[in-house]
């Protein structure tokens, strides 16, 4: 969690979670089949609005076994 004020963070979560089915991207690419296990990042931009965080924004960055090869941090 990263405070940007006193009322205003970004929090980043690396999630793992398996691929429920097949999809592709909206330019027809591929992106994954159904059982593959996808590695997102989730981005989130909180607000404190009267004493309770709230989320304003989110953003999911999505990575492929390409590029999850070349992640340079490991657990």
């Amino acid at each position: 969690m990263h405070f940007l004020a006193a009322t205003v963070s970004v929090v980043t979560v690396f999630g793992e979670s398996r691929v429920e089915e097949d999809y592709n991207y909206p330019d027809g690419t591929k992106g994954a089949s159904k059982g593959d296990i996808a590695n997102p990042i989730y981005t989130f931009v909180l607000s404190k609005i009267d004493k309770n965080w709230k989320i304003s924004a989110i953003h999911i960055t999505f990575i492929d076994s390409a590029g999850a090869q070349m992640n340079p941090i490991k657990e």
